[in-house]
């Protein structure tokens, strides 16, 4: 709900509106079973559905699977937002992609996070030296039978550069953006300072770490998680 209002209104905001000048549509998802791992499928399945009915005028959909309905005759695509120039544009959950940790965790282990970002780190490293492998793996991961292609047309051709943690102001600023957005729409009951809420100490630390260990590697009998 939260990624599809957000989308919503960066869409209107483009063309001069606001969302007042929409009338937004719940959906219904009937509920499958106990853990519905496949909630994302059923609530695009169930958006296409009352799109093609005429319940609703337009849908937002993400990733590799907007990509793939963009191609489908039957539909229209109105607005790409990953193409707009402004990349704080793309402000949505998990763009950018925060790294959070229990407070009181982090103060009593803060060796065990360093380390823990360390791992993503050399990740990312691996990852930008294998840019078909890795869009094979988001393609299989993402388990919405997306094609290598999907995942390019939604990703952009450098997403194999886009794993490694920072803390740039453009990231920071990225999520200062969101953190309002769910302050202003209602879901965040109140207000908190970014920067007390960021800790710099253990990426610095984890870069450290990354620097003189090995790279992870790819060879037979080992996984890779990216």
């Amino acid at each position: 709900m939260r990624a599809a209002l957000h989308g919503f209104v960066t869409a209107l905001d483009v063309a001069g509106l606001r969302l007042e000048d929409a009338r937004c549509v719940d959906v219904p998802i009937a509920a499958q079973g106990s853990f519905p791992t496949d909630a994302a499928r059923r609530s695009v399945d169930a958006e296409v559905a009352a799109l093609l009915a005429g319940q609703v005028d337009a849908i937002f959909v993400r990733g590799g699977v907007g990509a793939r309905l963009a191609r489908d005759p039957r539909f229209r695509q109105v607005l790409n937002i990953n193409e707009l120039p402004d990349p704080l544009n793309r402000v949505n959950n998990g763009t950018p992609r925060p790294i959070t940790v229990d407070r009181a965790f982090l103060e009593q282990h803060q060796d065990v996070v360093a380390r823990y970002l360390s791992v993503l780190l050399r990740a990312a490293s691996w990852a930008e030296k294998r840019p078909q492998q890795v869009l094979e793996l988001i393609a299989t991961e993402l388990d919405q039978d997306l094609s290598v292609e999907d995942v390019l047309a939604s990703h952009g051709p450098n997403v194999h550069r886009s794993f490694t943690p920072r803390l740039t102001r453009q990231y920071t600023r990225g999520l200062e953006i969101q953190k309002d957005f769910l302050l202003e729409y209602g879901f965040l009951s109140d207000d908190f300072d970014l920067n007390d809420w960021i800790c710099r100490e253990p990426l610095t630390h984890a870069e450290y770490i990354a620097e003189v260990e090995p790279e992870l590697v790819d060879e037979p009998g080992h996984a890779v998680a990216v």
